[in-house]
């Protein structure tokens, strides 16, 4: 299922469980994805900069070719993420 119409900046999906979503090609900027789970989850070329991913769990995610710009991935947990390509300017991993 092809999410990615839902989304828009501000948008607050906290603890969402996305698992396995397809968002290829999604603009999620500025989304607030704290705490969700991502796994598995299709996020080939998404835009996602300026979102917040804190402590997201992003096992096995595809974010190939995305925008992570001033993204905030702290405590995210990324194991098996291809971030090919991916934009990770001023990412915060602190």
């Amino acid at each position: 299922m092809n999410l990615s119409s839902l989304f828009n900046g501000k948008t607050n999906l906290s603890l969402a469980n996305l698992s396995g979503a397809n968002l290829e090609k999604a603009t999620l900027q500025k989304v607030n994805l704290k705490d969700a789970n991502l796994l598995q989850a299709n996020l080939i070329g998404a835009k996602m900069d300026g979102s917040n991913l804190a402590n997201a769990k992003l096992k096995g995610v595809k974010i190939m070719e995305a925008d992570l710009t001033k993204a905030i991935l702290t405590g995210a947990k990324m194991t098996g993420a291809d971030l090919t390509k991916a934009k990770l300017i001023n990412v915060n991993l602190a």
